[in-house]
């Protein structure tokens, strides 16, 4: 009984420390920019050859799309393989009579 809510456990575990990485890769990204923007506002004014382009546009795309794709890479663990390994650990657990009717743990001595 207590290996099916250890799983499920290590489950929880492992979802949430990988939306924690990746949320520690939008705020560090995010930041830079603004610390960018506060500190260094000619570096991002420059221009890139004769394109009316400066390098703080582009570095704001960077952000935008980079936080884009995390977003993506997040619903794409999540959906293909979390959903999937967090559904077959609730039915061990259902199987196990560890889940009431209201899909919490039953007891405190789990």
């Amino acid at each position: 009984m207590r290996a099916e809510v250890a799983n499920f456990n290590i489950l929880v575990k492992i979802r949430s420390n990988f939306a924690w990485f990746l949320v520690a890769i939008v705020v560090v990204l995010y930041y830079s920019m603004m610390l960018l923007v506060g500190l260094a506002p000619e570096f991002l004014g420059l221009k890139i050859g004769d394109f009316p382009v400066s390098l703080g546009i582009l570095m704001g795309i960077f952000v935008i799309i980079s936080c884009i794709i995390i977003t993506w890479i997040y619903t794409y663990v999540a959906n293909t393989f979390l959903d999937k390994e967090f559904g077959e650990a609730i039915k061990r657990l259902e199987k196990a009579d560890l889940i009431d009717e209201n899909g919490k743990l039953k007891g405190d001595e789990i």
